[in-house]
């Protein structure tokens, strides 16, 4: 015997008549029961009719909402303005708090031109050198008092 049953959607296909009956229903006790179990639920609600008077007040209900005008397609409701305002607000918001624009910062090119000013017209030339030393190395400033540490002559012995 067969170990897979029918689907239900077999089952209603069946029930409508849909699909033919096949070996399996024949000679399947369980999937039988389960088909004569929905003929009889069909049958029972084919027996259960609402009264007339609800048919005609469902008839009247459907008249009626016909014969209203036509509602348009976009009706702006309170669902509608309550995103659209905070939508605007969030806008606004955005334009009077972006930043200020920076006003340019002047450039190492000129900085150094600056100090070869004001170096040129000093006697110690020296301290342009170191300076321009410092702006221009790779080393971290932070490290700068680590270096003496470790310079040639430093370590007394």
């Amino acid at each position: 015997m067969n170990r897979t049953h029918l689907s239900p959607d077999q089952l209603i296909d069946l029930l409508y008549e849909i699909a033919p009956a096949d070996a399996h229903l024949n000679g399947c006790p369980e999937c039988s029961a389960k088909l004569r179990q929905m003929q009889t639920q069909q049958a029972q609600i084919a027996t259960v009719s609402a009264p007339d008077a609800f048919y005609h007040r469902q008839r009247r209900q459907i008249l009626e909402r016909m014969a209203e005008p036509a509602r348009p397609a976009f009706a702006p409701t309170r669902s509608v303005w309550v995103p659209a305002a905070v939508a605007a607000l969030l806008v606004v918001g955005m334009v009077v708090s972006r930043p200020k624009p920076r006003v340019a910062a002047p450039r190492v090119a000129e900085t150094v031109a600056q100090i070869r000013e004001v170096s040129a017209d000093s006697v110690d030339t020296g301290w342009f050198e170191d300076t321009y030393t410092e702006m221009q190395g790779s080393e971290p400033r932070a490290l700068s008092p680590m270096r003496n540490l470790f310079a040639e002559g430093s370590v007394k012995e």
